[in-house]
């Protein structure tokens, strides 16, 4: 996405593939303990605790009705996904940072993706749910034909992971395109920022 089409042959995806490989893998092992800790902070003892704000001793079978108790449990659920895929867009943000420059560093690539999201959120948000959109669709197309012509499962098993891994390669693709875009526009305006003045016996020549 970053390269010409000159680039786009088996040898450079080959290359490319092996080459960013650890990276990849140092940043998807960087992200367990993100995913671990989200998961207990929703779920666990301060999770437990934000519970019981809403419902007497943070019991739902205590919740004055059955509809704010399910209000409650899906509130949470809604919390918890929305932070799992943010976090999943911050680990994508860094493997196209890491693609872009070439690095190897996956701590730096998650301090630099976080940058770029914080920095054009809408825009990020904007490329990311047109992938999942058109992920959507794909699912829901998937799951109409099957029930139009009896589609069997192994015809599922092999289309749905397509799908998705064609939609997620073309979402960091274009999240590699973004920070690409991001970062020459910074080297332009560091480009023509004007520098230090001259001091004055230099000015004068």
């Amino acid at each position: 996405a970053v390269h010409g089409r000159r680039r786009h042959g088996l040898r450079a995806f080959l290359g490319g593939g092996g080459r960013m490989y650890f990276p990849f893998l140092r940043s998807w092992l960087m992200g367990l303990p993100l995913f671990a800790f989200w998961t207990w902070l929703i779920w666990g003892a301060p999770g437990g605790a934000a519970l019981q704000l809403l419902l007497p001793e943070g019991a739902e079978d205590l919740a004055s009705s059955e509809e704010v108790a399910r209000r409650v449990a899906f509130g949470r659920e809604i919390v918890y996904f929305t932070g799992i895929l943010a976090l999943e867009l911050w680990l994508d943000l860094a493997r196209a940072s890491l693609i872009v420059g070439r690095r190897s560093s996956a701590l730096l690539a998650l301090a630099r993706g976080a940058r770029e999201g914080l920095r054009r959120p809408l825009s990020v948000l904007t490329l990311v749910g047109v992938g999942l959109g058109v992920e959507l669709i794909w699912i829901g197309a998937l799951r109409g034909a099957s029930l139009a012509w009896g589609m069997g499962p192994l015809a599922l098993g092999l289309l749905l992971p397509f799908g998705r891994v064609v939609t997620r390669g073309g979402r960091l693709a274009g999240l590699a395109t973004f920070v690409a875009q991001s970062e020459a526009a910074r080297e332009e305006r560091r480009a023509q920022r004007p520098g230090p003045p001259l001091p004055d016996e230099y000015a004068a020549l």
